[in-house]
């Protein structure tokens, strides 16, 4: 069921507090399970608005440190987030 509801984002064309949004699935990240926490980190590009990058890139680094499972989607995520290079390096220089 939360696969479901978390698909539906993707068809969204606007989300009226998209922040609001990213900062909610920032928190429930760490309390899924981690087939669930795979699902989010994917969904998060495609529903974050750019004012929001900054927080998911500092969420997704502390989750890099804690979960080598999610490695592969947290790096996919990363690289799909719109920020500036020197930012981008520094994150996978960090966490390779």
């Amino acid at each position: 069921m939360p696969r479901l509801i978390l698909s539906q984002f993707r068809w969204l064309d606007y989300l009226v507090d998209g922040e609001n949004v990213a900062q909610k699935m920032m928190e429930i990240l760490s309390i899924c399970p981690m087939e669930l926490q795979k699902e989010i980190i994917t969904l998060i590009p495609e529903i974050v608005s750019d004012s929001s990058h900054e927080l998911v890139v500092r969420t997704l680094e502390q989750t890099l440190q804690g979960k080598a499972q999610l490695i592969a989607p947290v790096l996919d995520a990363l690289s799909n987030l719109n920020l500036d290079d020197g930012h981008l390096d520094q994150v996978f220089i960090q966490n390779t």
